[in-house]
């Protein structure tokens, strides 16, 4: 049983630029996202001073713009918006005064305003990217991401340069469900810029969710170059080695990410499944305890405990966590499934099919189950039962070894050689280098007077033993 790894690209868009004093042709540094600037008490000279200015002029834009940066500086953002407004009902097209009024509307949360104001600012300068970006920001904040889609592509347009907009961009796209145009503007971000670490890791786990897992695990690699000890980016990259086989270094990288964090249940989960899949029985049991101390009601770790003590080989233990589980997660299809298992494995095969009927009430499209529904019934010897549970296991999924496998000697018991002879084949097709097939294949042959071909077979698959007995 696999834990599918949660991906999420969460994201708030906050640039908070800096207040200008003048219309500026050139375009305007942006500031770090989410850190507006600092408030500095302004002179108390000073302000009376600008005063003065805009008392002695008060038909003069640019006094009530100065005035409003210096009354921002200091923190009083209401004080500021009155003569940022005060300078634009003097001057209409005054840039600097209508951008500098929407950053502190932003700041102020008056994210209504603010767009209002990013929206005017950006008619008088079409051409500036930064007022486009911070649109966005403010758009995908009132839950609009689909403008905020709109404001960031046109600003890549004007920027096609700028691999933060690209990446900005991606991760909406992602918000949208849009996968295969986030991932491509995330390729193009790290092109542009390939010490980006959040997009390569978003790459990644976007990578992740099409099941690219050698992609998946490139782009991680190179989030985690970047940032060593980033917990989340090593657990999504240790998930994604684990999908590849590369154990060892997947319980490594996991390990890793746990040290760092060490109540990160999900990546004790995956630890855990590595561990399974390596074989080491006692330690990934401990991964799994430890997610459940973390959270006793965490459904994955205790159906994946109840694995590995079925996988060890402890039936006894597996019994009793999967019906506590089962008591806690009556609903949950993959726990009676487990069930099935075990108790198949305890030859309790009336039980064993008990489980699997409530597990295919609960997802009829279950195709393991089907197949392990035919297996057990295989074993009771009611063979047009198990044909029908396994021809209805390929309707789900059309492209399992095992279960063509076992139709074969099903259709092979029956008498159906031609059955069981295309059964074995299809087995072949998905699982080439099954020793078990080609011998069951080579029998088929030799039932049907065809000695060559059964004389292939044999020699294929005593040739495939060999090797696996010969592997290290």
């Amino acid at each position: 049983m696999n834990s599918k790894q949660n991906v999420s690209c969460a994201l708030v868009l906050c640039f908070v630029l800096p207040l200008t004093g003048a219309a500026q042709t050139k375009k305007r540094p942006v500031a770090n996202p989410g850190k507006p600037a600092a408030s500095k008490a302004a002179p108390n000279a000073e302000l009376q001073k600008l005063r003065a200015a805009v008392q002695a002029n008060p038909n003069n834009a640019a006094a009530h713009n100065a005035l409003g940066l210096t009354l921002g500086k200091s923190g009083d953002l209401n004080a500021a918006v009155v003569e940022f407004q005060a300078a634009l009902k003097l001057n209409p097209e005054y840039l600097a005064a209508q951008t500098n009024l929407s950053r502190a509307l932003e700041q102020q949360g008056d994210l209504n305003g603010a767009a209002a104001a990013y929206i005017a600012a950006a008619k008088l300068d079409p051409s500036d990217a930064e007022l486009h970006v911070a649109l966005g920001s403010i758009l995908l904040r009132q839950q609009n991401p689909e403008g905020a889609a709109g404001e960031l592509r046109y600003a890549a347009q004007l920027k096609p340069d700028s691999a933060e907009i690209r990446s900005n961009l991606a991760y909406v796209l992602g918000q949208l469900g849009d996968l295969p145009g986030s991932l491509a503007e995330f390729e193009a971000a790290v092109k542009l810029k390939p010490d980006l670490a959040d997009a390569h890791y978003y790459l990644g786990t976007g990578k992740a969710l099409l099941k690219d897992w050698a992609g998946a695990a490139a782009a991680l690699r190179a989030a985690v170059k970047l940032k060593p000890e980033w917990p989340e980016a090593l657990a999504g990259l240790g998930a994604a080695l684990r999908e590849t086989g590369a154990l060892n270094e997947a319980v490594e990288v996991l390990r890793a990410a746990v040290k760092l964090a060490p109540k990160m249940m999900e990546t004790r989960d995956n630890l855990g499944l590595a561990l399974l899949q390596a074989r080491r029985y006692d330690e990934a049991l401990l991964e799994f305890q430890a997610a459940l101390q973390l959270n006793a009601n965490n459904e994955t770790a205790r159906l994946n405990l109840g694995l590995a003590q079925l996988q060890k080989g402890d039936t006894a233990a597996a019994l009793a966590t999967l019906q506590k589980l089962i008591e806690l997660e009556p609903d949950m299809p993959e726990a009676h499934f487990n069930l099935a298992l075990a108790h198949q494995r305890r030859n309790e095969l009336d039980k064993a099919l008990a489980a699997l009927e409530q597990c295919l009430k609960l997802q009829p499209e279950f195709a393991a189950a089907h197949r392990t529904r035919g297996q057990v019934l295989l074993q009771q010897n009611k063979i047009d039962e198990a044909v029908e549970a396994l021809n209805a296991a390929l309707k789900f999924k059309a492209d399992d070894a095992e279960t063509h496998f076992t139709l074969g000697e099903a259709l092979q018991r029956r008498g159906a050689w031609l059955g069981a002879l295309a059964a074995y084949q299809e087995a072949l097709k998905y699982a080439p280098e099954n020793p078990a097939a080609h011998t069951a294949l080579a029998a088929v042959y030799r039932r049907l007077g065809k000695t060559a071909e059964a004389e292939t077979e044999q020699q294929e698959a005593a040739r495939l033993l060999k090797a696996k007995t010969q592997r290290p």
